[in-house]
């Protein structure tokens, strides 16, 4: 593992003061405040206890009132009301919860959700067709549907009603829906377009209840839309959305709720996953709940995942949570095995140093976990990359990019190459001709040097200076647990520390560092996980990048830093 470069982050000394007469922050707790714009006594209180009641007004979101209006009619109609959803976990949640709310309803609803491997992403005329069979007169998408111009006709031509929630980048042209929700669209009131698929469906069922409520269809108190929040969690966290605005205030929220375990199945996701003795926070979702819900769409079928977010049977959602993680193990051995072939293709590249961006192929490679691939290679070769399997004569990609990068935008720049893509700026998806593939990976190439400077593809960290490890103790790091829920967009701090005297090092089970570390009249642990390779650059003293936390053993609490970078 090798150093990455440090960014040294600088707050306002003035606008620290300030914070620090707030409320009696340390100078370490301001000063990542004041780093993220938060200067305010309103700003920061918002930020440190986000709260439902400062969302923005559903009706504000561009066209939601429409798909309300929909949704009404179906109900008074009582004809069924299928959702469409996405193989992925925004998706599978979104899905799950509007199937709940019309659950709560008494109102009949059906679901179809396409397969990765066979139907590929996005609404198609096919189960449009089959919608119709079925008996629906309204198709609601969650997570899909915003280039689905062939599947809005054949549903009109079929006396089928259309209402999309999509969050993905609009194309040029929007599909002939009945209604369109996507906080993308030009004219849109509402303040935030970060929303993900399963955040949409709350804001329409959150709508839909104050409609029905103020038609007097349903009892005030008889339709709580606090008991979805644990599924928008799940899917905004999983989705990567920024942890800001409104997403911060339905993740905070969400998470409480995940602990406090109301749902058969993510108590049972819990039990296998190990972890449903302790608090679900952000990264307990990320990596250990998200993935296994994943499997289903990437190596199994997604209907498993949604059964399991929507059963009540304990019993069922143990067998449905047990079969997740299997097929989370059969798609870890999956992903290894074409990681392990992507890797070597990328090193055995003799213009790797050149490129600004990867582009990958194989034959067969599995289409569920190609994105997942491209992360990890983003992650170890730090550029914005795309990783093929191709099957016959054309192949399905997932991209996955670098901060400055705007992958969508990348692709509709290479747009003449592709049968069809979408996505967002971090990730996307692709369909691509086999013949095609060098003609895009030029072009690819092309537009990355042009909007990418050669030091972006340095990995690096931004950190903030500590002169002095003693400043660095149990109020702080309090403090800075306080502006949790973390993620993307609100990043856990990390601080660097240079010429810290080490008083003791070691390795713990051949495989990670540990370092004690003066700071004042204590010593404080520093803990680097698989650093181990490092033991030997550590010497008297250390430049060290490091978060904050706190260790509780047998009792005892102490300031604990995880080591990020030496």
């Amino acid at each position: 593992m090798a150093s990455r470069r440090w960014i040294e982050l600088s707050a306002d000394p003035k606008a620290v003061r300030r914070v620090v007469e707030h409320r009696g922050f340390t100078d370490l707790a301001a000063r990542v405040l004041v780093e993220r714009g938060l200067t305010e006594p309103d700003d920061i209180d918002r930020f440190l206890s986000p709260k439902l009641a400062d969302l923005p007004e559903p009706e504000a979101m561009a066209g939601l009132a429409g798909a309300v209006d929909l949704v009404v009619e179906a109900l008074g109609a009582g004809s069924p009301v299928c959702v469409y959803g996405d193989y992925d976990v925004d998706g599978t949640t979104a899905t799950s919860l509007l199937l709940d709310v019309f659950a709560r309803l008494r109102h009949p609803a059906f679901y179809l959700i396409p397969e990765r491997g066979g139907d590929g992403y996005g609404f198609h005329p096919a189960l449009v067709r089959e919608a119709a069979r079925r008996g629906a007169k309204l198709i609601v998408t969650v997570d899909t549907g915003i280039t689905g111009h062939e599947a809005c006709a054949e549903a009109r031509s079929l006396g089928v009603k259309t209402a999309i929630l999509d969050h993905h980048e609009l194309p040029r042209e929007l599909p002939a829906a009945d209604a369109i929700v996507n906080p993308h669209q030009q004219g849109c009131g509402f303040t935030d377009e970060n929303l993900t698929g399963v955040g949409l469906a709350f804001f329409l069922a959150g709508a839909l209840r104050r409609r029905l409520v103020k038609g007097r269809r349903v009892k005030r108190d008889g339709f709580d839309v606090r008991e979805l929040l644990d599924l928008v969690a799940l899917g905004t966290i999983a989705d990567m959305a920024p942890v800001t605005g409104v997403n911060r205030a339905l993740i905070a929220a969400g998470l409480d709720r995940l602990t406090k375990g109301r749902r058969a199945g993510v108590n049972a996701l819990r039990a296998v996953a190990g972890v449903k003795n302790r608090p679900v926070d952000y990264y307990t979702v990320a990596f250990s709940l998200a993935p296994r819900i994943n499997a289903a769409g990437r190596v199994g079928k997604a209907d498993d995942a949604v059964d399991l977010l929507t059963t009540a049977d304990e019993d069922r959602a143990e067998q449905l949570a047990k079969a997740l993680d299997r097929q989370n193990g059969a798609r870890q051995d999956i992903e290894q095995d074409i990681l392990a072939r992507a890797r070597k293709m990328a090193a055995e590249n003799p213009h790797l140093d050149k490129l600004y961006t990867l582009v990958l192929a194989g034959e067969g490679w599995h289409p569920g976990v190609i994105g997942i691939v491209a992360s990890r290679l983003v992650e170890e070769f730090h550029r914005p990359t795309v990783v093929i399997g191709f099957d016959g004569a054309a192949g399905k990609g997932s991209g996955r990019s670098i901060k400055g990068f705007d992958l969508h935008a990348g692709l509709e720049a290479c747009a003449a190459s592709l049968i069809q893509f979408g996505g967002h700026r971090a990730a996307a998806g692709l369909t691509i001709e086999r013949a095609r593939l060098a003609e895009f990976m030029q072009a690819f190439e092309r537009h990355a040097r042009k909007v990418l400077r050669k030091s972006d593809l340095e990995p690096s960290v931004a950190v903030h200076p500590v002169d002095k490890l003693d400043e660095v103790d149990e109020r702080a790091a309090a403090q800075i647990d306080a502006m949790a829920p973390f993620g993307i967009g609100n990043p856990a701090p990390v601080f660097a520390t240079r010429g810290a005297r080490v008083v003791h090092k070691t390795v713990l089970k051949d495989e990670h560092l540990k370092l004690r570390l003066a700071a004042g009249r204590e010593a404080v642990s520093a803990l680097g996980w698989r650093m181990a390779g490092r033991y030997g650059e550590v010497g008297a003293t250390v430049d060290i990048a490091y978060q904050i936390g706190i260790n509780e053993f047998r009792g005892r609490r102490e300031v604990q830093l995880t080591i990020k970078d030496l």
